[in-house]
């Protein structure tokens, strides 16, 4: 795993799967989804989540960043077991430690870009003033200052997908999650959010999982791990 000791890494999270699993019963059927996996990933490092569809790699990323539950087995963050934890803690870590950044960017179109990059910290209920310095720092990072007073619909797709980054980064996680980001984009806008992912990497030390179809997107990644059939490859 990726061994960097610099100050950005100290700010990232190590994970540490044991025995993770994840079912969905009916009244008729149980399914399997994931079946006894184990992962670690180190502070630092960039790892892409690859498999065909159904394989469980969003549900996989959904149980490290605490929006689903395990079946069975232990998640360690930083040495600690979030599977243990109770909802309220579990949503309270998450909102401290946790980026999100979708395929679908879920702005709100009635608010500039400025103000979708405000709505975690007003709900995390940060002061006005240091909300204002938290996301112009969040929207310079992502190349957009000069565009925070626009709306969604007079951003490009690419634009729209890093003001979703800002949203994600605007709070100093130290974990980035990402599910198949770079979808509905076009190459060059793909390649330009890719490069962002790159410097929230290798700059600020963020551990990003990726989930991916993509194989241009996973070679960004520090390694690559692959699932099929809720196991890895």
């Amino acid at each position: 795993m990726n061994s960097r000791t610099d100050a950005g890494v100290l700010n990232a999270l190590t994970i540490k799967l044991e025995g993770v699993s994840k079912e969905y019963t009916s009244e008729l059927r149980t399914v399997s989804v994931l079946r006894e996996l184990s992962l670690e990933v180190g502070a630092g490092d960039f790892v892409a989540l690859m498999g065909p569809s159904g394989s469980g790699k969003t549900t996989l990323l959904n149980i490290i960043a605490g929006l689903d539950r395990a079946s069975r087995g232990k998640i360690f963050i930083n040495g600690i077991d979030i599977a243990g934890m109770r909802d309220a803690a579990l949503t309270s870590w998450r909102a401290r430690n946790v980026g999100f950044v979708f395929q679908s960017n879920n702005l709100v179109p009635v608010l500039t870009a400025y103000q979708n990059v405000e709505l975690p910290l007003i709900l995390n209920k940060v002061g006005k003033k240091e909300r204002g310095a938290l996301v112009q720092a969040a929207l310079g990072q992502v190349g957009l200052r000069e565009r925070m007073g626009h709306y969604p619909r007079e951003l490009s797709g690419g634009e729209e997908q890093r003001v979703a980054i800002a949203r994600a980064i605007v709070h100093n996680p130290a974990l980035i999650v990402a599910d198949e980001p770079t979808g509905s984009l076009d190459r060059e806008n793909a390649d330009e959010v890719l490069r962002l992912f790159d410097r929230l990497n290798k700059e600020s030390g963020k551990t990003i999982l990726l989930v991916t179809h993509d194989p241009a997107a996973a070679r960004h990644a520090s390694h690559t791990r692959y699932i099929d059939k809720g196991v890895f490859a």
